[in-house]
C-alpha cells in the first residue's frame, strides 16, 4: 500500500495534468500495481526459498526504491503504469519474506504479533508528512516529482541497512553470542518447524487448501483490498473535490 499512498499524494500536485492523464487513465495506473503483485508473487515466493531470505528482501527493496525514483522521470501514461506494474511487483515480495524471516525467530504463537508490529500501515501516515511538507515548496520543480524522490532515496537507504544489519537467519546473526543463538534454537526446536527449511512438500500444500484458516484468511483480504484499492487511489482526489485546497 506504501506505493498507492504515493502516487495518491502526488496526484493532486498536478501529476495527472502534467503526464496528459484522461479518462481512466489514473485509474489503470492506481491498478497497475496490484497487476504486478499478482504476476510477481509467485516467483517471488520461490525466490525467496531459495536464495538467502533477506539478501532477495533488501534486493527488493532497493529496485522498489530506484523504480520510485524513475517515477520522477515519467513522461506519460505508458511510463508511469509500467513503474507502477513493477513497483508492485517488487513488493508482493514483502509479506512471504517478512513471513519467513519472523518464523526464523519466534514460536507460532508469537508469530502474529511480530507480523502485525512490522506490516502495521505507516506509509500512508509518512507519505501524507511528506506531502504536507513538500506543499510549502514554491519553486519550478514539480513537487509530485520531488514526493517520489524523496520517498524513493528514503528507500534507498533502507535497503542497504537491511542488506548490512538484518541476519539471514539466528545463526548468522554477529551480534549474538554462541549461548544466545542456542537458545532461540532451543526455542524453535519445541515448535517441530525448524528455523529454515529450503524443501519444497506437497503434503503442506495440501494441508494449506484443506485448511479452514487459510481460506478465512483469503476471503478476509480479499474483502479487504477490493473497497481499499478504490479508497486509497482516489480519496486525495474525493477531499480536493469537496474543496479544500492540497495542503
Amino acid at each position: 500500500m506504501a506505493l498507492v499512498a504515493v502516487a495518491v499524494s502526488a496526484a493532486i500536485y498536478g501529476l495527472r495534468e502534467d503526464l496528459n492523464l484522461s479518462g481512466s487513465d489514473y485509474s489503470w495506473v492506481g491498478s497497475a500495481p496490484f497487476f504486478g503483485g499478482l504476476l510477481f508473487m509467485g516467483p517471488s515466493a520461490y525466490l525467496v526459498q531459495r536464495l538467502p531470505a533477506v539478501m532477495y528482501f533488501s534486493v527488493a527493496v532497493l529496485c522498489w526504491g530506484l523504480l520510485a525514483c524513475s517515477m520522477a522521470a515519467c513522461t506519460g501514461f505508458a511510463s508511469l503504469f509500467v513503474c507502477r506494474f513493477l513497483l508492485g511487483g517488487f513488493e508482493a515480495l514483502l509479506i512471504p519474506a517478512v513471513t519467513l524471516i519472523v518464523s526464523m525467530w519466534y514460536k507460532p504463537e508469537e508469530q502474529p504479533r511480530r507480523n502485525s508490529i512490522i506490516l502495521n500501515v505507516i506509509a500512508p501516515i509518512v507519505n501524507g508528512f511528506v506531502a504536507w511538507v513538500v506543499s510549502y515548496y514554491d519553486g519550478d520543480y514539480a513537487r509530485w516529482k520531488i514526493i517520489f524522490l524523496l520517498v524513493g532515496c528514503i528507500t534507498i537507504a533502507w535497503a542497504g541497512f537491511v542488506f548490512f544489519f538484518l541476519p539471514s537467519n539466528p545463526l548468522e546473526a554477529k551480534r549474538l553470542s554462541a549461548r544466545e543463538k542456542y537458545i532461540i534454537i532451543q526455542r524453535k526446536a519445541t515448535d517441530n518447524t525448524g528455523v529454515e527449511n529450503k524443501t519444497f512438500k506437497p503434503g503442506q500444500v495440501k494441508e494449506a487448501f484443506l485448511d479452514l484458516k487459510t481460506w478465512l484468511i483469503w476471503f478476509a483480504i480479499i474483502a479487504l483490498q477490493v473497497p481499499n484499492g478504490g479508497l486509497t487511489t482516489f480519496n486525495t482526489l474525493i477531499i480536493s473535490g469537496l474543496g479544500f485546497n492540497p495542503l
